[in-house]
């Protein structure tokens, strides 16, 4: 399904009407396990984290955004680990 949604060529590429109807969407207990997709969720969460870290390295600590205030609202939290 993803490879269809990403295809380039529009006339190939699936609609969105024919992707609410695959399988992935119309039954995801058939499709994937629910501890499969918390697994799915965990590793997105991780990548979102490292995203952070390497666009902190490059701004730089002084960056706005890296403040610590900001940093737990971006990361849903608190406080900075």
């Amino acid at each position: 399904m993803i490879n269809s949604m990403l295809t380039m060529n529009p006339s190939k590429r699936i609609t969105a009407a024919e992707a609410l109807k695959h399988q992935w969407i119309f039954q995801p207990e058939r499709v994937a396990s629910s501890m499969h997709r918390q697994e799915t969720v965990e590793c997105l969460k991780k990548f979102n984290a490292k995203r952070k870290l390497k666009a902190l390295s490059v701004f730089g600590p002084d960056h706005q955004k890296w403040r610590p205030a900001e940093m737990g609202k971006e990361l849903g939290s608190s406080h900075i680990v």
